[in-house]
């Protein structure tokens, strides 16, 4: 990979940490807990449940 594609994606995954950071103190603040999302295969969202032995599960 050229050097500035690998930048980019470092600089992605910097913004990426932060982002996800800054929505845990968020969700501190407010005393709200963090919904769980994954993605199906054409990239779509959903929320998913998490168990005690961190299993997930869609929750529709």
């Amino acid at each position: 990979m050229p050097k500035n594609i690998d930048l980019e994606e470092e600089k992605r995954n910097e913004l990426g940490n932060q982002m996800v950071e800054d929505l845990m103190i968020i969700a501190e603040l407010e005393q709200r807990p963090i919904k769980h999302f994954k993605a199906n295969k054409n990239g779509i969202f959903y929320e998913v449940q998490v168990d005690s032995k961190d299993h997930y599960s869609p929750t529709k």
